[in-house]
């Protein structure tokens, strides 16, 4: 067994030694060629401002940026892949901050995790048609503002669109069938359309979009419809997103609202939440600063931990059922204790509240 390991370790120094005796470092190009399978990966050499990758080298086409190959290399302005390249990989560009264009060649299919985050100059990209996945973090570059999806696309990653704060608009494709966690996070986006292909929303999908003012969802989705600007999770009867302009339909379609529902909607000041609903998520109000009114009906038994905390503005609630209702709803710790004070209007008189 002994030698047997031994043997092991032999082969994989030789392998290791192998690759770096494999590797080729073009200065005059600032880059270092790796050799894969049929050809080279890129990565970077030296603090070249402007990167052309060649197609070929030594006869070996370039087929892969490698994982980590031009991070934090802050002084790249401009790079282009060659069409011979088919991926890009792991935090690829992340962190170039002065990355202001770049062309992904139809050849490309995939993105990898985290490959353009933390681009801050890079204000507009395309992504081909080859491309058939969005890895997690892969645009979340702050000063993104514009980005065309194709239809070749059928998942977006989780946080894939992460902190775009600038990012105001983005057509869903039809391809598409899942939107992952926290995808569009703290983006400016003022409207969402949910394509009927989309069969999947985390939950927190588009949590922190302060500015949205209308959602609506394809007809024909079998999973999804859209009511008074609310994402409805239509076999569930559970509201999953709302914003400012929200009206929660009163027609016995909503039974819950959802965790993180309307989590950070800092421009909603006023909700009533209809007699249908049982139950009111995790964080379901959780920031919604300018709220200062809401009805909740004697029909919720079930209120999640912090489901209006940090609600600074929100002293005081409207409940439909008595005193001794609102004591028997089973609760989490649904209030910050910075707000102060509170008061819950019943039916039988009022609940008030006092955080020394």
């Amino acid at each position: 067994m002994k030698k047997i390991i031994a043997l092991i370790l032999i082969l994989s120094t030789l392998g290791i030694m192998l690759c770096a005796c494999g590797q080729k470092t073009d200065e005059s190009l600032g880059l270092t060629f790796t050799p894969i399978q049929g050809g080279w990966s890129v990565s970077a050499f030296g603090d070249k401002r402007e990167i052309v990758i060649p197609e070929t080298y030594k006869g070996l086409p370039v087929t892969s940026i490698g994982e980590r190959a031009f991070w934090y290399c802050t002084n790249l302005t401009s790079i282009e892949i060659p069409s011979s390249a088919t991926s890009i990989g792991e935090r690829a560009f992340g962190y170039c901050s002065s990355l202001e264009s770049i062309t992904i060649p139809d050849s490309v299919t995939s993105i990898g995790e985290g490959a353009f985050s933390g681009c801050y100059s890079l204000t507009s990209i395309t992504i081909p048609d080859s491309v058939t996945s969005i890895g997690g973090y892969a645009f979340a570059c702050a000063g993104l503002t514009s980005i065309t999806i194709p239809d070749s696309v059928t998942s977006i990653g989780n946080c894939a669109f992460h902190s775009c704060t600038r990012l105001t608009s983005v057509t869903i494709p039809d391809s598409v069938t899942s939107i992952g966690g926290l995808a569009f996070y703290r983006t400016s986006l003022t409207s969402i359309e949910i394509p009927d292909s989309v069969t999947y929303i985390c939950r927190d999908a588009f949590e922190g979009c302060t500015s949205l003012e209308s959602i609506t969802v394809g007809n024909n989705n079998p999973v999804y419809h859209s009511d008074g600007n609310c994402i409805i999770e239509t076999l569930r009867k559970t509201l999953i997103k709302g914003c400012k302009n929200s009206v929660i339909p009163t027609d016995g379609s909503v039974t819950s609202i959802g965790d993180y529902a309307f989590e950070s909607c800092t421009k909603l000041t006023s909700i009533t939440i209809p007699g249908s609903v049982t139950s009111i998520g995790w964080e379901a109000f959780e920031g919604c600063t300018s709220l200062t009114s809401i009805t909740i009906p004697d029909s919720v038994t079930y209120i999640g931990g912090h489901a209006f905390e940090y609600c600074e503005s929100l002293t005081s609630i409207t409940y439909t059922g008595t005193k001794a209702q609102w004591n028997d709803i089973e609760k989490g710790r649904i209030w910050n204790d910075s707000t102060g004070k509170y008061t819950i209007h019943c039916t039988d008189g009022d609940i008030k509240k006092i955080f020394s």
